[in-house]
């Protein structure tokens, strides 16, 4: 459980690391060619530290199978299934929008995101690729597969579910910048994926249900960069 918590806490721990150290690089001429730099250095080490450490505690210490040990084994779906958890994100992306729109975010919270799509038309590929099949990958890898089985070795399904989707949730805190209309649909979102993992026994449906709400969570983003602020 300690490993599992450890690389949960290099990989969360090392987005904001890189990005605070790349944004205030002395030698880099303007603040565009920072985020162009930033964004897509934090979440590829990030992301190439929690691949390697959720390796190092499957294969190197525990010496088991790595795919299917996490839950990635082969998983037979058919196409309306993989279609209905790609939906049923999408759902869970609405509803979180909704409570958004009950209590709207302060006029000054920034999103760094849109700052670093508007660097050219590659941030706009990276990040749909980032948000949309490297994000979903490798956070149900580390959190409901690594973190969450580790937790069910030592407590009922309930309680490990809280405390991943509490650290799910902190994950995203400086995304959103402890915006709680925000991170109650990312916490909402964390609770339906440890239960799909826990009911089906595979990672593949959470992966695909966290990859439906990322694509339609982006869109607005998207839209917003094409048409402006009007």
């Amino acid at each position: 459980m300690w490993r599992a918590l450890a690389v949960v806490a290099l990989f969360t721990a090392a987005q904001p690391a890189v990005s605070f150290i790349v944004l205030n690089l002395p030698g880099v001429a303007s603040d565009s060619a920072r985020f162009a730099i930033a964004v897509p250095a934090a979440l590829g080490l990030s992301h190439l530290l929690g691949w390697l450490g959720a390796w190092w505690v499957v294969r190197g210490r525990q010496h088991r199978p790595f795919a299917a040990s996490l839950g990635l084994g082969p998983f037979r779906a058919s196409a309306g299934q993989i279609i209905r958890w790609l939906m049923l994100g999408m759902v869970m992306q609405v509803l979180a929008r909704l409570v958004v729109l009950a209590a709207p975010p302060p006029p000054d919270l920034d999103f760094p995101l849109l700052d670093y799509l508007e660097t050219g038309g590659e941030a706009v590929a990276f990040l749909v690729f980032a948000v949309v099949i490297m994000a979903p990958l490798l956070e149900e890898v580390l959190f409901r597969g690594l973190l969450l089985q580790a937790l069910r070795r030592r407590m009922p399904f309930w309680p490990a579910a809280l405390v991943v989707t509490a650290l799910f949730s902190a994950l995203h805190a400086l995304q959103f910048q402890d915006y709680l209309p925000a991170l109650a649909g990312i916490a909402a979102l964390g609770l339906l994926l440890a239960w799909l993992r826990e009911r089906s026994g595979s990672l593949w449906p959470p992966i695909l249900v966290h990859a439906g709400f990322n694509l339609l969570g982006l869109l607005p983003l998207l839209v917003y960069l094409k048409t402006g602020p009007g």
